[in-house]
């Protein structure tokens, strides 16, 4: 619990960022394990920390730069280009991808890796909170663990639990039926697999030969 919360403290520091510099600029941290992977982004505008991001993978395989370059691209699809992008090492095919965010922002983009100063602290502290985010999802990962194969062995369970899907049914006095699923994997929930139904059920009088499950919007 004291190490969690330090590794707390330490993530929130960022928010004192607060820059003589008005330029908009986002800066990037990775940390890795083995095939564990955390990426964070730090989105500074105005010269104030708007913003910190993490993003995790597992089974990794590629190079960090290779990964690193990869999530840029995916992730300036989808959201505003600052003017300047600091990194914590070169990329893969750098020059290219600076280009290709100055054809999508319209203006100068530019992609750097500090070696000193102010700029490089940011690149640095952004690292840190990327090995403080890894730590903390491992430990996170290791207690549902814990707490499955404890689920397991108390349910007597012959497979590992990795992946639990609770059912519940309601009416109203017998009419109207509802259904509904939610589904757990690795012990956090998996909202993209939750389901909600409309069950029409037979009647007493045999007008419906069979229960239908429609899954509703």
């Amino acid at each position: 619990i004291r190490d969690q919360i330090e590794a707390i403290r330490k993530t929130l520091e960022p928010q004192s960022v607060n820059r003589a510099e008005s330029r908009d600029e986002d800066v990037l941290g990775l940390a890795r394990e083995a095939d564990r992977l955390t990426v964070v982004l730090m989105s500074i505008r105005q010269g104030r920390l708007l913003d910190t991001r993490m993003y995790h993978r597992h089974d990794v395989v590629e190079e960090d730069a290779e990964i690193l370059a990869a999530f840029l691209s995916q992730y300036y699809e989808q959201n505003p280009i600052p003017d300047r992008i600091l990194l914590p090492f070169p990329l893969a095919g750098m020059e290219n991808l600076e280009e290709g965010l100055k054809q999508k922002a319209l203006r100068a983009v530019s992609l750097e890796v500090p070696e000193r100063g102010t700029r490089r602290a940011l690149a640095q502290l952004a690292g840190k909170n990327a090995e403080n985010a890894l730590h903390l999802a491992r430990r996170e990962e290791e207690r549902n663990r814990e707490l499955l194969a404890g689920i397991q062995k108390d349910l007597a369970l012959r497979n590992f639990p990795a992946v639990m899907e609770c059912l519940d049914i309601s009416n109203l006095s017998g009419t109207h039926a509802v259904g509904s699923t939610v589904v757990f994997q690795d012990g956090k929930p998996s909202k993209k697999d939750y389901r909600k139904f409309r069950i029409r059920l037979r009647t007493a009088e045999g007008r419906t030969n069979e229960e239908s499950w429609t899954r509703s919007a």
